[in-house]
């Protein structure tokens, strides 16, 4: 005889937290990792907050890198020093040369001069 939908909901808040091994954090790492970017991060980190309770050598760090997480903070940083560059008056270099110094008197920014940039 099957169980009622509220015996089922009670036996689930009942279960222990499963003993869970490398190969299944790498499973989920790889579903995460399909997911679409704007859902990954957090979708990572809600799995990375639990996932310590079933394994004590559970390594988050990584867990998120698997997850593809990392990859998106990279893309956000490097988008938001395309900005903080333009905004400050550099040309943005697309293909890794040196950006152009814009031209800003030493009374407003001091030493600016000396500063190189890669």
């Amino acid at each position: 005889m099957p169980l009622s939908k509220q015996a089922a909901y009670s036996k689930d808040q009942r279960i222990d937290w499963p003993k869970l091994q490398h190969r299944h954090f790498a499973f989920l790492a790889r579903v995460i990792s399909r997911l679409p970017a704007d859902i990954r991060q957090e979708v990572a980190n809600e799995f990375a907050s639990v996932l310590p309770r079933t394994n004590d050598n559970f390594d988050r760090e990584r867990f998120i890198l698997a997850s593809g997480v990392e990859l998106i903070e990279a893309d956000k940083a490097a988008k938001e020093y395309e900005e903080i560059v333009s905004l400050a008056g550099y040309p943005v270099s697309t293909d890794g040369k040196q950006f152009d110094k814009p031209d800003i008197p030493e009374d407003i920014f001091p030493g600016w001069k000396t500063v190189e940039i890669k």
